[in-house]
């Protein structure tokens, strides 16, 4: 797909924020859960913020070269 620069610039925000928002729910909801669940919250929090945060890295790469 081909973005204009101030698109992919807004689509790197957002995913950006995205993976700030799994990190954060990564730390903030193992205080909530049950001791046996913490683990794969942990992990599956930062799976997704790495996820989130490469494609916001991604697209900074894009918005820069183009």
């Amino acid at each position: 797909m081909n973005f204009k620069l101030e698109q992919l610039k807004t689509i790197s925000e957002f995913s950006n924020m995205v993976a700030v928002a799994w990190f954060t729910g990564g730390i903030v909801s193992p205080i909530f859960a049950d001791p046996s669940q913490v683990k794969s919250f942990v992990v599956l929090a930062m799976f997704e913020t790495l996820l989130f945060l490469s494609g916001s890295v991604y697209l900074v790469k894009e918005y820069n070269n183009g």
